[in-house]
């Protein structure tokens, strides 16, 4: 029988509930709920683990569904021979706050009526008292029954655990229903529930390393310690099965339970915290649970950060432990059941045996150190998948891996020679990774591993985010054709694959250190490059990749790609066409796994690698792309009447804009600049399309003062959340601005909502409409919403970039309406905005203004002026939002 293993205090209700009236009962029962939960939640304050939490909690609910089972047998007569039985979670002893509590009422054949009216009095009594139960009453055949046809079910009745009443029932109950069930479905039973498992942690998305996470769904969650579980429960159910039954070695029982505690500790404090049942643990109570727990900030770093990298390594052993499981549980296969496969020798110390690799001699050692990166180098090369065995091997032979490793020849050809592939290599890093491999060789990177970089609200830990970017180099190797393919060619013409690889796993490795990471990171490439055997040109190269890994990411997402004095220092840093290729492709893949990519960001990204490389050939590349975007442009007009006016809109536009702007969007501009010349013509003209459940629109209306802030603020009035926003100036005084919106809730706008948008856009432009109003207006129909994502606030004054504007960058974390506030303070401050590059970037803000004085149109220089501009943005953007 199943009994609670954490030892608590005794929880008694005394005198016995027999003579009481039920008011008495009722409040009795209430004032012990009351006081027993707030000592266990003080307890749990007191920094108490989480299992003697959790435990607490489930004993406090048996001693009241013993009082008011024992109050309901003495008011309800006849007694009637029943056994309640703990399910679920509870059943296992664990309830956090706002834990579901499930019970089986078990009888056999007991009249329906009589067992209804006791069940009903007794949870009448524990609902009144604060206790929802969910309750089912079966008898063993109708047990047996539910458990044939539900695996939800099956999973339930075995964690069952007494409660009250006949004890005898609750031996028939193990005897006649779970042993009876699993005796003949143990093994099916657990092959569906790894499936299930498998199905969960491969679906899009799924990760042990989610910055937010769901503590029971995750892969390394409570989910995946209750399977675990589940094998030894089973084992104590069938104890003649015992040998047959993949469980977990005794060694292996501390690492979970000590997993299992932390969990069950956070858990608890996400249920306090929202005073719900909440299991997913995002951005916004990571900080208050740190707090709580009492970590500190350490090295100017969050104390998140500390709470989460343990949190992030309790869900990896997790993980680890459920693949142990898996592997066990395959090895138990019939042989009709598994594919067979040929051992096909891979040297004298491995054998591929399917997809994965084996070592040819299980029992007898490596004969090298060198040899643990050797196994992963075969792995690599063969496009295999290491076996658990062999990774077990690994995580257990870590205590070889010390400098005397790190700096031998054989190792480093080893890891270089992984770097080197063409294909497979973040599968294979992400097992070092996982085994504990990575960081031991690459110290350096090791405290990466479960780290939150909170400034950038990324969706990954940054270790995680680099396997990713490593996958998009393994993507750009496997291509044959498009855009991609001609990122491979640019890739086989620097031969510096592994070089670029290498630059990619260590960019961010200063993150850990603090503000300024690319230089923190680079000031330990010599080190690294040493221990590694680079050769002095490499060494060089691979410094100057991850000092300048954000150079061109920032010109391409926060600078204007038609301004030469931008380009012209980028490209003479670079100083190097082969550099350039090899920061592109850095750029390129560490972009598009941290970002949702597309094919107009692509190309964008690829035109400013051709400009710069031009400018590095001493060509004048710029002019490639406006002569073919007007040709473009006069031979789609030419079919609409459009030529004149096309030719004359080249003339008009700014540079940037035959770099950014497609020919086909550019005629529908044509069309709106003439119907908004014409006699009859409105205010303001859209054109729409959509893409990705996004809604692109384009904006055409005269230049005025602070028409920025108008257009951003209608949008945010509207509910409609800005994704990024390009905004361009014809010298005539015709502007045309791009939002990419995504409508409310995230759905895309239809006819409708485009129809009431533009109408809400002329009466703003003509004066008809107040924005004050319109906005007031949307606070008051709209509720508050979640809180927005946590993270500093930057503001960033470039005056050095651009010869004619001031350039002001905000990253900030991410809310509706942001923009507007954003553009009325620069408009407040007597700015105005000639060009504006939006973009969010995850969770995150991510806005460029070039601006210049409103009255002189000349750069601001006053330095108390920029202070105050500073100031005034980081207030705007720090207040609560609409």
């Amino acid at each position: 029988m199943t009994t609670l293993e954490v030892p608590v205090p005794a929880l008694e209700l005394a005198p016995a509930p027999g003579g009481l009236d039920r008011n008495q009962a009722l409040q009795r029962l209430k004032d012990f709920l009351q006081r027993e939960k707030a000592q266990t939640f003080q307890l749990h304050q007191q920094g108490a683990s989480g299992r003697l939490v959790v435990t607490r909690l489930a004993r406090l609910v048996d001693t009241a569904i013993n009082f008011a089972h024992t109050y309901a047998l003495e008011n309800t007569p006849p007694p009637v021979p029943l056994a309640w039985i703990a399910t679920g979670g509870y059943g296992r002893g664990e309830l956090n706050p706002f834990s579901d509590i499930s019970l089986l009422l078990f009888h056999q054949d007991v009249p329906a009526d009589s067992v209804e009216r006791l069940a009903g009095s007794t949870t009448s009594l524990l609902k009144e008292a604060g206790l929802t139960v969910s309750l089912s009453c079966r008898t063993p055949q109708a047990c047996l029954k539910a458990l044939e046809g539900d695996p939800l079910t099956a999973c339930a009745l075995l964690e069952g655990r007494w409660v009250a009443g006949e004890k005898d029932l609750f031996q028939s109950f193990e005897k006649e229903v779970l042993e009876a069930f699993f005796s003949r479905h143990w093994f099916s039973f657990l092959r569906d529930r790894i499936e299930e498992q498998q199905t969960r942690h491969g679906a899009k998305g799924a990760s042990p390393y989610l910055v937010e996470s769901n503590l029971m769904s995750n892969p390394g969650g409570l989910r995946d310690i209750h399977l675990l579980f589940w094998t030894k429960r089973l084992a104590e159910v069938l104890p003649t099965r015992r040998e047959l039954i993949p469980s977990l070695k005794e060694k292996e029982y501390p690492g979970l339970l000590e997993a299992h505690d932390l969990l069950l500790r956070l858990r608890t404090q996400l249920h306090l915290l929202s005073n719900k049942k909440y299991d997913l643990f995002d951005r916004s109570l990571h900080e208050p649970a740190a707090s709580a727990f009492g970590y500190k900030q350490e090295d100017g770093l969050p104390a998140a950060t500390g709470l989460m990298r343990d949190y992030f390594r309790t869900v990896a052993r997790v993980c680890h432990l459920t693949r142990s499981i898996q592997s066990r549980f395959e090895d138990l296969k019939p042989s009709s059941q598994r594919a067979t496969f040929f051992r096909r020798p891979l040297g004298s110390d491995f054998v591929a045996m399917g997809k994965r690799l084996y070592f040819a001699k299980p029992t007898e050692p490596l004969d090298a150190h060198w040899k643990l990166l050797e196994t992963f180098l075969v792995a690599q090369r063969h496009h295999l998948e290491l076996c658990q065995q062999v990774l077990e091997h690994v995580r257990e032979n870590l205590r070889l891996v010390d400098d005397s490793l790190r700096s031998d020849s054989q190792a480093a050809r080893c890891f270089l020679g992984i770097l080197e592939g063409t294909g497979s290599v973040a599968p294979v890093l992400r097992q070092m990774r996982d085994c504990g491999l990575l960081g031991a060789f690459l110290p350096e990177f090791e405290p990466l591993v479960g780290f939150v970089h909170y400034e950038s609200l990324p969706t990954y830990t940054v270790d995680e985010q680099t396997l990713l970017a490593l996958a998009v180099i393994d993507e750009v190797w496997l291509a044959e054709s498009g855009t991609t393919a001609q990122k491979r060619r640019l890739l086989e013409e620097t031969g510096h694959h592994a070089l670029l690889r290498l630059a990619l796993l260590l960019h961010d490795i200063g993150k850990p250190r603090g503000p300024g990471h690319p230089l923190l990171a680079g000031a330990m490439i010599p080190t690294i490059a040493k221990r590694l055997s680079l050769g002095e040109q490499d060494a060089k190269l691979l410094q100057f990749l991850v000092e300048n890994h954000l150079e061109l990411s920032c010109l391409f997402e926060r600078r204007d790609h038609g301004e030469k004095q931008a380009l012209q220092a980028l490209a003479k840093r670079v100083d190097d066409p082969m550099r350039l290729s090899l920061l592109y492709l850095l750029t390129y893949a560490d972009i598009k796994a941290s970002d949702t990519w597309s094919e107009w960001k692509d190309s964008l990204l690829w035109e400013l690698y051709k400009k710069i490389a031009g400018l590095l050939s001493q060509q004048r590349p710029e002019a490639a792309r406006p002569a073919s975007f007007k040709e473009g442009l006069l031979e789609l007009a030419r079919g609409q009447g459009l030529e004149q006016e096309a030719l004359r809109h080249c003339e008009l536009v700014p540079p940037r804009y035959a770099l950014e702007v497609s020919p086909q969007e550019a005629v529908s501009h044509l069309e709106m600049i003439r119907s908004l010349k014409s006699p009859s013509g409105g205010p303001v003209y859209l054109h729409s399309s959509e893409s990705d459940h996004l809604t692109d629109i384009w904006v055409c209306t005269r230049d005025m003062p602070a028409r920025f802030t108008q257009l951003s603020g209608v949008l945010a009035a509207k509910g409609l959340d800005i994704i990024s926003a390009q905004a361009y100036t014809r010298k005539d005084g015709v502007i045309l601005d791009r939002f990419r919106i995504a409508g409310p809730e995230g759905k895309s706008l239809k006819d409708k909502g485009i129809k009431e948008l533009q109408q809400d856009l002329s009466a703003v432009l003509t004066g008809q409409l107040s924005l004050v109003e319109l906005l007031r207006s949307r606070q008051r129909r709209v509720a508050p919403g979640h809180p927005p994502a946590p993270g500093p606030t930057r503001i960033y004054i470039d005056n050095n970039s651009s010869p004619d504007y001031t350039i002001i960058d905000v990253v900030s974390p991410d809310r509706v309406g942001l923009l507007y506030t954003i553009s009325k303070c620069l408009a407040d401050c007597g700015l105005d905005i000639h060009f504006a590059k939006v973009a969010t970037k995850l969770h995150q803000a991510i806005d460029v203004f070039y601006v210049t004085l409103k009255d002189a149109r000349t750069k601001l220089f006053d330095e108390e002026d920029l202070k105050k501009v500073k100031q005034r943005l980081m207030e705007a953007c720090t207040a609560p939002g609409e």
